[in-house]
């Protein structure tokens, strides 16, 4: 397995995505508030990532991060869907402005470490993904 970019989602400790092409790192904190559904919401989170594709790696995690924040908020479809919109609205800089909780675990970890980890993360590595037969 060689991917390109590797998420650590830490829960309501936020998250840390890795483009270990380009060697760069970003943080994303979490957004702590009354959860009232928790089932689906890390599968949401790793499927807004794939969905915006590896070239967007840094705003497909903070997008994802924003979905599943909204999904956690209600069971309500309707609902959810009006704060995704709103959400894509924003500017990368207005997502990042809030801040929110982050675990400061793992914040030294090297490509070598990471690589040797891999097959217990949610890896996305593109260029060998291929249509299903």
């Amino acid at each position: 397995m060689n991917p390109d970019v590797i998420l650590l989602k830490k829960n309501r400790g936020g998250s840390r995505i890795f483009n270990l092409r380009t060697n760069e790192s970003d943080i994303i904190p979490a957004q702590l508030s009354e959860t009232k559904n928790s089932v689906g919401v890390g599968d949401l989170y790793s499927s807004v990532i794939v969905g915006f594709g590896i070239e967007n790696w840094r705003e497909a995690a903070w997008r994802g991060a924003m979905a599943a924040t909204a999904y956690s908020q209600t069971t309500y479809p309707d609902d959810f869907r009006r704060d995704v919109a709103r959400g894509l609205k924003l500017s990368l800089e207005e997502l990042r402005d809030p801040g929110g909780t982050v675990l400061s675990s793992n914040e030294n970890l090297s490509e070598i470490e990471l690589r040797r980890c891999t097959p217990a993360l949610f890896c996305v590595h593109f260029p060998t993904i291929s249509p299903l037969s």
